[in-house]
C-alpha cells in the first residue's frame, strides 16, 4: 500500500476535457460503476468530515494498487503523451513560437532610434510598443475564449500567421501612422501566440514538472533577449531597421511548419459546443466594452501632459469614457453570468486577483526598463544600436539563469509564492540603483544593476500562470491563465505610454532655458549632431534626470508587486490529483457515510511541505 499526500484545491489542469465526465462521475449515471468495477475503492484518512480545511496539504490520500486516479470533481486523471518523442517535438514547436514573438519584443528596442529619426517622430515612440500592447490587451479575452471553444493547434497556427502579416506592414511601413497600425496587428496576434504557449502545454506536461518547462520558455525569451537587440543594432547600422521585421518571415515560417507536423491537435475544452452557441459565449458585448475603455485609458495617458494639459476637457472626456466603459463591462460580467469571460468562481479567488496584480505590476516594470535603459544608453553613453544591444546583455542573461533556476526549484520544492516575494524585492532595489545612473555612470555600475533587476524579472515570470494553474479547475484553466496574459499586455500598453509622458514632460521642463530646439521632436540620438558642443553636457543632464524620472516609475511598479506577491496562496503544484476514494471520489470518505465514518481515526494526517 502506498501513501501519498495530495494538496486538495489545487486543481490538475491539462485543458483536454473527460467526455462524459465534465461535472464529476455524477455527470454520468455509469461514471462511477465504469471507474470503480473491479478495483478497490482507496480510502482518505482525515481526522473530522465536519471541518473543512483550506489548507490542502493537510490531507493525506491512500491508494490501493490498481485503483484509478480521478482529480478532486470525480474525473480521471489527465492523460499526457507518454512517448518522449512526442513531447521533444511538441515543446521544440513551442518554443519555436516563442522566440519568434520574444525576438520581434526585443529586436525593435534598439531599432527606435533609427526608425524615430527616419520619422521625424520621437513624439510616436510611446505608441511602438504601446500599440503592440493595446490589442493584445483588448483582445486578450476574446482570444482565451477561442482557446477554449477551437482546437488549439490551429488556433495557435492562425495567430502565428497573422503575426506575419503584421511583421511585413512594419517593414514596408512608408511612415510612423503605417508602423503603427503594422505593429498592432503584430501584437494582436502575440497575445494568442502567448496565451496558446502555455494552454498546449498544459495539454501535455504535468503540473508538477511544469515549472521546469516554463522555465526553459524563459531561457528562450532570454535567448531572443540576447540576439534581439544585437540583430536589431547589426540591421540598423548596416542594413535598415526594416529587416527587424523582415527577419521574422523565415523563423514564422519555419515555426508554423514544425507546429503544424509535430503538434497533436488537442480537442479543446468545450469541443461538441454548437456554432451559435459558441458565438453567443465569446462575450462580445464584453468585448465591445474593453476596447474603447482601453483605447481611451491609453490616449489620455499619451496626450494628457505634453499634447494637452490634465484638465483639458479632452483628457477628462478620455477618462470618463474609460469609466463609463469599465463600468459598463464589469456590469455586463455580473448580469451574464453564463456567458461571461470572467465568472464570478474565478475572480473571487484570492490568488488569481493577487496573480494579476502581481502580473500587471511585474510586466509594467519591466517592459519600462526594457524600453528606456536602451534609450538612456544611445542617448546619454553615445552608444549606436549595436553596442547598446551588447550592454544589455547583462541583464537578459541574468534573466535567462534566474528563470532557469526558478523554474527547476519550483518543480523541486512545489512552491511558487517565495520566488514571487523575491523577485518583487529584487526588482524593486534593481530598479532603485538604475534610477542613481548619472552621465558619468561607470561600467561597473552599470552593468551590475542590471544583474540586479535581470534576476528579479526571471525570479517572477511564472508565478502568476502557475498560480493560475493550481488553483482552478480544469475548465477554468485557459481563462484564469488568459487573465493572468490580459494583464501583462495592459501593463505594458499602460506604462511603456506612461514612460513616454513622463520623458516629455521632463524634457520639456528641464530644457526650456538650455536649448531652444525641441529636443522631443528630434530622434533619441539625433540632437547630438545639433546641439552645440557647448551647452550638449547641460543638455545630457537634463535628458540623465528625465529618463531618471522614467525609472522611479520603475520603482513604484515594482514596490506594489510585492503586495501582490504576498497575496498569492501558498499552493504546490506537487501531488494535487485526489485519488479515487478521495473526499470528491466516488467511494471516499466524501460520498460514502459508512466509508467516512470508518476513515475517522484510522489513520493520521500526513502533512506535505
Amino acid at each position: 500500500m502506498t501513501l501519498s499526500t495530495h494538496s486538495v484545491g489545487e486543481k490538475e489542469s491539462p485543458i483536454t476535457p473527460s467526455p462524459g465526465l465534465e461535472n464529476g462521475p455524477d455527470a454520468s449515471p455509469n461514471a462511477e460503476q465504469e471507474y470503480t468495477s473491479g478495483k478497490k475503492l482507496a480510502s482518505q484518512p482525515i481526522a473530522d468530515d465536519d471541518a473543512k480545511s483550506d489548507s490542502p496539504q493537510d490531507q493525506a490520500v491512500t491508494k490501493e494498487e490498481g485503483a484509478p486516479e480521478v482529480d478532486k470533481m470525480g474525473n480521471p486523471a489527465p492523460k499526457y503523451p507518454h512517448g518522449p518523442k512526442q513531447v521533444f517535438f511538441s515543446w521544440v514547436a513551442i518554443l519555436f513560437a516563442v522566440f519568434l514573438v520574444s525576438l520581434d519584443k526585443t529586436i525593435v528596442s534598439t531599432a527606435i532610434p533609427a526608425i524615430t529619426n527616419d520619422f521625424h517622430s520621437l513624439d510616436d515612440i510611446g505608441w511602438y510598443g504601446s500599440a503592440f500592447f493595446f490589442t493584445g490587451a483588448c483582445c486578450q479575452l476574446l482570444i482565451g475564449k477561442l482557446y477554449t471553444f477551437c482546437t488549439p493547434k490551429y488556433t495557435f497556427l492562425a495567430n502565428i500567421f497573422v503575426f506575419e502579416v503584421g511583421s511585413v506592414l512594419c517593414a514596408a511601413a512608408p511612415n510612423s501612422t503605417a508602423f503603427i497600425i503594422g505593429r498592432a496587428i503584430a501584437g494582436f496576434a502575440a497575445a494568442g501566440v502567448q496565451v496558446g504557449n502555455v494552454i498546449i502545454l498544459t495539454s501535455i506536461v504535468p503540473l508538477k514538472d511544469r515549472p521546469k518547462y516554463m522555465g526553459f520558455l524563459g531561457l528562450v525569451m532570454g535567448v531572443s533577449g540576447v540576439i534581439g537587440p544585437l540583430l536589431g543594432g547589426a540591421f540598423t547600422s548596416n542594413v535598415s531597421w526594416r529587416w527587424c521585421f523582415y527577419i521574422n518571415l523565415p523563423i514564422g515560417g519555419f515555426a508554423l511548419l514544425v507546429i503544424f507536423l509535430t503538434l497533436q491537435p488537442f480537442p479543446p475544452v468545450k469541443p461538441d459546443m454548437p456554432i451559435v452557441e459558441r458565438l453567443k459565449n465569446l462575450d462580445l458585448l464584453g468585448e465591445f466594452l474593453v476596447i474603447p475603455s482601453i483605447f481611451s485609458l491609453l490616449l489620455a495617458l499619451q496626450w494628457g501632459g505634453t499634447m494637452y494639459a490634465w484638465n483639458n476637457g479632452r483628457i477628462i472626456a478620455l477618462f470618463t469614457g474609460f469609466g463609463v466603459c469599465a463600468i459598463g463591462f464589469v456590469a455586463v460580467e455580473v448580469l451574464r453570468q453564463k456567458t461571461a469571460t470572467i465568472s464570478a468562481r474565478i475572480i473571487k479567488n484570492r490568488s488569481i486577483i493577487a496573480g494579476m496584480l502581481f502580473q500587471f505590476c511585474q510586466t509594467s516594470a519591466m517592459m519600462l526598463m526594457l524600453y528606456y535603459i536602451p534609450e538612456w544608453l544611445q542617448a546619454i553613453k553615445g552608444d549606436s544600436a549595436v553596442v547598446s544591444g551588447i550592454h544589455t546583455i547583462p541583464l537578459v542573461l541574468s534573466l535567462i539563469i534566474a528563470s532557469i533556476l526558478t523554474g527547476q526549484l519550483t518543480s523541486k520544492i512545489g512552491y511558487y509564492t517565495p520566488f514571487g516575494i523575491a523577485s518583487a524585492v529584487m526588482m524593486s532595489i534593481g530598479s532603485g540603483l538604475i534610477s542613481t545612473w548619472s552621465v558619468d555612470t561607470s561600467s561597473r555600475k552599470w552593468i551590475g544593476y542590471q544583474i540586479v533587476l535581470g534576476f528579479g524579472i526571471g525570479m517572477g515570470m511564472q508565478v502568476a500562470t502557475l498560480a493560475a494553474q493550481t488553483v482552478l479547475d480544469r475548465k477554468d484553466v485557459p481563462i484564469g491563465m488568459t487573465l493572468m496574459f490580459f494583464m501583462q499586455q495592459l501593463g505594458g500598453a499602460i506604462f511603456v505610454s506612461v514612460g513616454l509622458n513622463v520623458l516629455e514632460i521632463q524634457l520639456i521642463k528641464r530644457l526650456s532655458g538650455v536649448y531652444e530646439l525641441n529636443v522631443v521632436s528630434m530622434g533619441a540620438t539625433e540632437f547630438r549632431k545639433t546641439v552645440p558642443p557647448e551647452i550638449l553636457n547641460s543638455v545630457l543632464a537634463a535628458y540623465n534626470a528625465a529618463l531618471r524620472e522614467v525609472f522611479i516609475v520603475g520603482i513604484c511598479l515594482s514596490c506594489i508587486s510585492l503586495l501582490g506577491a504576498v497575496l498569492i496562496e501558498f499552493k504546490s503544484v506537487k501531488g494535487r490529483m485526489a485519488l479515487t476514494g478521495g473526499r470528491g471520489g466516488p467511494g471516499g470518505p466524501g460520498r460514502n457515510p459508512e466509508a467516512r465514518e470508518k476513515s475517522k481515526g484510522s489513520g493520521k494526517l500526513d502533512k506535505k511541505v
